[in-house]
């Protein structure tokens, strides 16, 4: 990004929650998508690239121009079996939300055209977050259907076994994310040529 633009980083919230539940287990699941929206302002782009740093969303002291927040919920059942304790149930509940700017007057021409262009091209990076988080759900569940620990029959070594594994996948996950967020972000990499083709 250039030094003459003020700095706006797409970044994600994560809230993971491990529950146990008695649902039956499911392996085929659907997230819940929902997209809000925050007004903008401008009669060019550059006007427009400002009102984005004046109202994007907040992370920490920074002004996002886009942000993908997810909260991740599960129901597991843990039955006991002998001695040991079986995880049969594994359910996840995942709610992944974009935020995203909208003008608040209609735009037109070649104004309407860049515009168009701009937040394709955003929508289009949000969503690569939002596949990460569901390759992440996909990786807990390949790490800890049908785990079975022995000499655990009261469940808590079992309990502490899948949090291990989901915070290891998290990390995975992390680690994809910060590789993209990087790559999107260089110097010249997609973000910088969707907003200098917006302001230019």
């Amino acid at each position: 990004m250039t030094r003459t633009l003020p700095t706006l980083v797409a970044a994600l919230a994560a809230l993971l929650v491990l529950s146990p539940s008695k649902d039956a287990h499911a392996r085929d699941w659907t997230a819940t998508v929902k997209t809000v929206h925050y007004g903008i302002d401008g009669g060019d782009g550059l006007a427009l690239y400002r009102s984005i740093g004046e109202n994007g969303p907040t992370v920490g002291i920074r002004r996002a121009i886009a942000r993908t927040d997810w909260e991740l919920l599960w129901h597991r059942d843990y039955v006991r079996q002998g001695n040991a304790c079986r995880l049969t149930g594994v359910r996840p509940f995942l709610t992944i939300t974009y935020t995203l700017p909208r003008p608040r007057a209609p735009l037109d021409g070649a104004l309407a055209a860049r515009w168009q262009t701009f937040i394709d091209g955003i929508v289009v990076h949000e969503k690569v977050h939002g596949e990460l988080i569901r390759q992440l759900t996909d990786d807990i569940l390949a790490q800890t259907a049908e785990l079975v620990v022995e000499n655990d029959p009261g469940c808590e070594k079992t309990r502490a076994e899948v949090q291990r594994r989901a915070l290891a996948s998290h990390a995975r996950y992390k680690d994809a994310n910060r590789r993209f967020e990087a790559s999107e972000m260089a110097e010249g990499g997609n973000i910088q040529r969707l907003i200098l083709g917006l302001v230019q």
